[in-house]
């Protein structure tokens, strides 16, 4: 709803949001994930000396690992200050859920699958829709999520 262009590409193109069979998220639903971070940062501790970015990293250092500021690199995105869910796929870089690895979300599927049901529905049931009073987000660092969201459209049949 902030970006109503965007909103409005899914409105005319609801398939956008459909979950793929393989579990792995539509380009419009990536992009989402890029946009919103649902986790801001988890921190690792590193098992042995390396280097990374030229920093050196030494056995049992602790890091903070930025997912949000990852997800709007522009180094590794072009254009990664602009929400577009018509991106193609093959150019979404984000790190929401852990990024890869033996650290990804285990629930990341399940939340793709969710996020593609609810999203769908909404654009569906509510054509309509805009936001109707103060949006509320946690005070807090590590997630980035929504206390109130109070919207308002008018319900279909």
């Amino acid at each position: 709803m902030q970006h109503p262009d965007q909103l409005a590409a899914l409105y005319q193109d609801p398939i956008k949001l459909r979950c793929k069979r393989s579990g792995l998220a539509t380009a419009a639903e990536a992009e989402i994930l890029r946009w919103t971070t649902p986790v801001n940062y988890l921190a690792r501790t590193a098992t042995e000396n390396t280097v990374v970015g030229g920093v050196n990293i030494k056995a049992d250092d602790r890091l903070v690992l930025w997912y949000a500021s990852a997800s709007r690199d522009p180094e590794v995105m072009p254009g990664a200050d602009v929400f577009n869910v018509e991106r193609p796929i093959s150019t979404i870089t984000h790190s929401a859920f852990g990024g890869g690895g033996p650290h990804k979300c285990q629930g990341a599927f399940l939340a793709i699958w969710m996020l593609s049901i609810a999203l769908t529905e909404i654009i569906k049931r509510m054509p309509d829709m805009i936001v109707s009073g103060e949006v509320v987000r946690a005070r807090t660092a590590f997630a980035n999520q929504l206390v109130s969201l109070p919207v308002t459209f008018t319900p279909t049949g």
